[in-house]
């Protein structure tokens, strides 16, 4: 806390996933559904942060509760992209199924934390959405039009959550960095 000589932070980004700040970029820690063409996400689980991740920003939030929490996915589950063996490739597929279905997987994300004591108050659709290729690091290229549209999918999802701290989430565009280079393709 300030009065104790704390650094006053007020914003902690958390990453939706795996990102490059990663330990593993091991297949099965790309995502929380890495089980391929599970459309009703019926092996999604946030099981992983319970051991670590979880606890730490419980610490963190009990220290500071005003605290702002904002979460950026570096990149959906490879079987929704189109370069599906790599995380540092590709896009969303655009079939209507791949977007509606990761529209629920953040929202689910969503839901999952804040049931686990985190409240998540805002939302980017994905971490340098001008980026498609990245190597092995983590990314996902999305398009204006593919973040128009993911947006307005995810938001009709959060009004119709019967949670009112996950419908109360925000949304933010274009999370990415500063420089010539950096504007939307």
């Amino acid at each position: 806390p300030p009065e104790q000589g704390g650094a006053r932070l007020s914003v902690l980004r958390l990453t939706v996933g795996i990102s490059d700040f990663s330990v593993s970029y091991g297949p099965n820690d790309v995502s929380y559904d890495e089980v391929a063409d599970d459309y009703s996400l019926q092996h999604f689980s946030t099981a992983k942060d319970d051991a670590f991740l979880l606890p730490l920003v419980r610490r963190i939030l009990a220290i500071n509760p005003d605290l702002v929490v904002m979460a950026s996915p570096w990149t959906a589950p490879l079987w929704l992209k189109n370069a599906s063996g790599s995380p540092g490739e590709g896009w969303l597929r655009d079939q209507p199924e791949v977007f509606s279905t990761y529209a629920e997987y953040l929202v689910r994300y969503l839901e999952d934390y804040n049931r686990k004591g985190v409240r998540i108050h805002y939302l980017t659709l994905q971490n340098e959405p001008g980026h498609g290729n990245c190597g092995p690091m983590p990314c996902m290229f999305m398009s204006p039009d593919h973040q128009i549209r993911l947006a307005q999918l995810v938001g009709q999802r959060l009004r119709s959550s019967g949670n009112a701290n996950v419908s109360a989430t925000k949304l933010l565009a274009y999370d990415h960095n500063w420089g010539p280079d950096s504007g939307p393709p």
